[in-house]
């Protein structure tokens, strides 16, 4: 499995937070990343990455991610995105699904920038998801091309 320590873009690098027993991590077990201003220490945000298609990763997504709110609407979580494709793209991927909620309108927003195309509207299914509310199991599917 190709995980490197640190993918640097113009604005900002994805930083291996850590990667605990990588020989038994499965495809479902997320590596985690933060985003930090480029060429600086400064965390700003998180992305974890599931590799893979399994049925887990069709609901959960392939790519989570997250910007703290003082450095949000800058654009730092589309280049984060795509600078996941090159991790992907290295792992013989050629599609990431992004997955996130009917009113997470920054998430959906992140996806429409960086191309993403909406696959459908679904309910993760209740074995998947430990959620009682039927409102929170409904999920948006997108499909982002490496």
């Amino acid at each position: 499995m190709f995980i490197p320590k640190i993918i640097s873009g113009k604005r900002v690098d994805l930083v291996l937070v850590e990667l605990l027993d990588n020989v038994n991590k499965t495809q479902d077990e997320p590596i985690i990343y933060n985003i930090c201003l480029h060429n600086e220490n400064t965390i700003i945000g998180y992305c974890d990455l599931r590799f893979g298609y399994s049925e887990n990763n069709y609901y959960y997504g392939n790519i989570g991610f997250s910007v703290t709110e003082k450095y949000r609407g800058n654009g730092y979580a589309c280049e984060a995105v795509n600078l996941s494709k090159i991790i992907f793209k290295q792992n013989n991927m050629n599609k990431i699904i992004i997955v996130n909620g009917l009113d997470n309108y920054a998430s959906k927003r992140v996806c429409e920038k960086v191309g993403a195309r909406l696959l459908k509207i679904c309910e993760v299914p209740k074995y998947l998801c430990d959620v009682e509310d039927e409102n929170e199991r409904l999920k948006n599917v997108w499909e982002l091309k490496i």
